[in-house]
C-alpha cells in the first residue's frame, strides 16, 4: 500500500475524538485549572459500552470496561463458529455491526463494576449523559489476529488501556482500569471470534490519499497524518515528530521505534522540517488499521515530491514485516507483546 499526501496547513486541536459516555458535565474551567474529579452525590450510573467494529482485521472500542472476567465464553457462546460471511475485500472502513458488545455502569463515586456481554444492540442513556449534551467521552481502537491454530492474538491492549486513561483524566473523566480494560477486550474479541479473519485472506493493494499537517506556530515542522503518525528516512536515520501534546502517541509508533532500534537503525525523535520531508529517501505512516504505509507522493505549494519504486523503500518493507511477523505470531514474540486468547 503506498499513500498520496497533501501538506496541509496547520490546523488547531486540543484533546481527543470523543464518543463514549460520560454521566458528568465537564468542567468549563478545566483547561485553566485541573480540579479533583468530585461528581455530585446524585448523579445516576450510566452505562457505559465496549463495542466490536469491523475495519480491515481491526477491532474498535467505544469507551469502558470491566472488573476481573471469571465466566468461559465457551459455556455461554459459539466462539468456535465459522468466519462470517462478508464481502472482506471490499470491506473499506465503517461501522458493520457483530454479535456482541460488553456494558458496564459507573457509581457516581467514578468506580467501575463488572460488567456483561449483550446481544449488540441500541443503548439507554439517560438524557441528562455528558456524551450528549458536552460531548464528554472517548474512545480507544485495536486490532485482533486469527493465527493458523485458530487461536486470536491481540497487539499491546494494556497500551491502549493507558492511553485511555490520559484521555480520561484530561476529559475529567473516570476510567477502567489497565485489568478492566484488557478483560473487556478479551471477552469482547472471543465473542465476536467468527469476525476475525487471518490476516493473508484479506491481503489486497489499496491506493490511499491523506493530509499532513505542520504545526501552527512556525508551519514548517510536521505533526502527523490525519489517522497516522509520520516517519522520513534518510541515510538509514529514521526520524519522527517528538510527542509535544499536539500529536497523538501512537502505540504503532511506539512500536515501530522500538523494532528499528532493534535492528540496528538510529531513531530520532525531534522537530522534523518540511525541507527534510522533500530530501528524504522514504517516507512512511504508522497506525493501528495501517500498520506502516509507505507513501508514494507528496505535493507541498504545488511542487510534487515522487518517492521511488511507489513509496516502497527497504527500511519501511523491513519495519513492516518485522511487526506483523510478531503480530500474527509467525515469530516468536521476544518483546511480550501479544496476548493469546484461546
Amino acid at each position: 500500500m503506498d499513500r498520496t499526501l497533501l501538506l496541509h496547513p496547520p490546523r488547531a486541536y486540543n484533546g481527543a475524538l470523543l464518543i463514549a459516555s460520560s454521566p458528568y458535565p465537564p468542567d468549563p474551567f478545566a483547561h485553566r485549572a485541573r480540579r479533583p474529579f468530585s461528581p455530585s452525590s446524585s448523579s445516576s450510573p450510566s452505562p457505559l459500552k465496549i463495542q466490536n467494529q469491523i475495519l480491515p482485521m481491526s477491532l474498535s472500542l467505544e469507551a469502558s470496561s470491566t472488573t476481573r472476567c471469571e465466566a468461559s465464553l465457551s459455556n455461554i457462546y459459539n466462539t468456535d463458529a465459522d468466519i462470517v460471511d462478508l464481502d472482506w475485500e471490499n470491506l473499506g472502513f465503517g461501522l458493520v455491526p457483530t454479535d456482541y458488545m460488553y456494558m458496564m455502569k459507573c457509581s457516581s463515586d467514578g468506580i467501575f463494576t463488572k460488567g456483561e456481554l449483550l446481544r449488540f444492540g441500541p443503548i439507554e442513556l439517560s438524557p441528562s449523559s455528558g456524551v450528549l449534551n458536552y460531548g464528554q467521552g472517548l474512545f480507544e481502537g485495536l486490532k485482533a489476529y486469527r493465527k493458523e491454530d485458530g487461536s486470536v492474538l491481540l497487539f499491546r491492549p494494556e497500551e491502549n488501556a493507558l492511553r485511555m486513561k490520559l484521555g480520561a483524566e484530561r476529559m475529567c473523566m473516570p476510567s477502567p482500569t489497565v485489568e478492566q480494560f484488557v478483560d473487556a477486550v478479551k471477552l469482547t474479541v472471543l465473542a465476536n471470534k467468527r469476525w476475525v479473519l487471518k490476516a493473508q485472506n484479506i491481503a489486497k493493494e489499496k491506493g490511499y490519499s491523506d493530509v499532513l499537517y505542520l504545526d501552527s506556530v512556525h508551519k514548517k515542522y510536521l505533526e502527523e497524518v490525519s489517522s497516522c503518525n509520520v516517519f522520513i528516512v534518510k541515510d538509514n536515520v529514521i526520524a519522527t515528530p517528538a510527542l509535544k501534546g499536539t500529536i497523538l502517541p501512537g502505540i504503532t509508533r511506539k512500536s515501530i521505534i522500538d523494532v528499528a532500534r532493534g535492528r540496528g537503525y538510529q531513531v530520532e525523535e525531534r522537530l522534523v522540517s518540511v525541507e527534510e520531508l522533500l530530501d528524504a529517501d522514504e517516507v512512511f505512516c504508522t497506525g493501528t488499521a495501517v500498520v506502516v504505509s509507505p507513501v508514494g507522493i507528496i505535493t507541498y505549494l504545488g511542487k510534487r515530491m515522487d518517492y521511488g519504486n511507489q513509496g516502497v523503500g527497504v527500511v519501511a518493507q523491513q519495519l513492516y514485516s518485522s511487526l506483523t511477523s510478531l503480530q500474527m505470531g509467525l515469530v516468536e514474540d521476544t518483546m511480550g507483546w501479544t496476548l493469546k486468547l484461546n
